[in-house]
């Protein structure tokens, strides 16, 4: 379970959280524009990449490592919607939305162990 992982993912992962939060940032400063979905679509393809190497490392951590991997990944998902969605907004609208997404991750992380534990651990 606690196996270390490999060298490749961290710079993999820093590379593409950069990347959704940029995108998201422009995407949020070209509202309306003809190729504002296609920020939206860059933000997606590098959320998905990141939930890719949340499963991949989900065989390697421990289940407290993956609380704080889901909690990151809510919030990282969060940050972005809301560059994206509410931009000009202000810090504490971004910080607020940030921490609730960190927030609602880890929740719906605990509640997925817990169904997990009702219907496997007999």
């Amino acid at each position: 379970m606690n196996q270390p992982a490999p060298r490749f993912i961290a710079p993999t992962v820093v590379a593409l959280a950069v990347l959704a939060v940029a995108l998201a940032g422009l995407g949020g400063m070209v509202v309306g524009d003809r190729i504002y979905p296609l920020f939206g679509a860059g933000v997606l393809v590098c959320q998905g990449m990141l939930l890719v190497f949340e499963i991949i490392l989900s065989g390697l951590v421990s289940r407290r490592a993956m609380f704080g991997l889901a909690a990151g990944h809510g919030g990282l998902m969060a940050a972005c919607a809301s560059l994206f969605f509410l931009p000009g907004s202000g810090l504490p609208t971004l910080l607020g939305s940030t921490a609730g997404g960190a927030v609602l991750g880890a929740v719906c992380f605990w509640w997925y162990e817990v169904r997990h534990s009702i219907l496997f651990d007999r």
